[in-house]
């Protein structure tokens, strides 16, 4: 299911510039890092949102965005 979020216009660009050209991406991944931290989504249910094929690379993903895990 699509979720949108409304963002003024003259804030869009300053959040691409600080986020990258992909803010739907950089959306979830921030969702999954919140959800992880808070105990509100598991490993798996981050590797899902965020594409990555196995828990190897889940952990690795959230090292690298220096989330300890769960």
């Amino acid at each position: 299911m699509p979720i949108s979020i409304n963002i003024p216009k003259d804030q869009e660009q300053t959040l691409r510039n600080a986020w990258g050209k992909d803010l739907d991406q950089a959306n979830r991944e921030a969702l999954a890092i919140a959800g992880y931290r808070s105990a509100r989504l598991s490993a798996a249910e981050v590797g899902q949102l965020v594409g990555l094929e196995d828990r190897w690379a889940v952990n690795h993903w959230l090292a690298s965005h220096r989330v300890p895990l769960n």
